[in-house]
């Protein structure tokens, strides 16, 4: 008995980290969902393909497209078309690659030369210094930058990441359905002990 109870809860534990899994996935995309939906420069259908691309991204990458879809959100959500917001996902990765900084800074400093601001990267990449402001905010910073560290995301890959990766995956698929299975039941049990404690409030 004891044995069997031990594998039990082993298991209900292993099923309660597929459960996060899937939920740290399901709340990313319901916020890109948002995002796009509060965009004048998205339509709704961009919210699949961009995901999507996410998961193409975590193919050839050492991220997750868990990690990648909450920069995504970002990206929307301070106005890049759905274009543009998958060029500067894949060049900061490349980027990011080089050593030369990290995925989230390039991501950060990428999307500021959309709006017109070179920051660190022109300290870095001196043919962007001659760019005016009218060819950063048409993207064609990220375009150089696209070229120069074109590849290296593929280049760099760590077979280890990606492994991590995929088990990632295959735990927000069982998560799924364990966690659309206990929802139902978690909430009953909720209501059922809010009504005893109101209950006893109100004595």
């Amino acid at each position: 008995i004891g044995v069997a109870t031990k594998a039990i809860k082993g298991m209900v534990k292993a099923l309660d980290e597929c459960a996060e899994a899937y939920k740290v996935q399901l709340n990313a995309e319901r916020a890109l969902d948002t995002a796009i939906s509060n965009s004048p420069y998205v339509t709704g259908t961009a919210s699949k393909r961009l995901k999507e691309f996410a998961s193409e991204m975590q193919k050839v990458s050492n991220m997750g497209d868990e990690e990648l879809i909450p920069f995504m959100t970002q990206l929307i959500a301070s106005g890049r078309t759905e274009a543009e917001t998958m060029k500067i996902i894949k060049t900061a990765s490349d980027i990011a690659s080089s050593g030369a900084m990290s995925f989230d800074t390039a991501v950060t400093q990428l999307n500021a030369t959309l709006n017109g601001n070179i920051g660190r990267l022109g300290q870095q990449n001196a043919e962007l210094k001659e760019l005016t402001e009218e060819e950063l905010k048409n993207g064609k910073a990220v375009d150089i930058l696209a070229e120069k560290y074109k590849g290296l995301t593929e280049a760099t890959v760590d077979t280890k990441k990606q492994l991590k990766n995929a088990i990632g995956d295959l735990k927000e698929s069982l998560g799924k359905s364990f966690e659309e299975a206990m929802t139902p039941m978690r909430k009953f049990f909720t209501e059922l002990i809010q009504g005893w404690a109101d209950a006893r409030k109100a004595r």
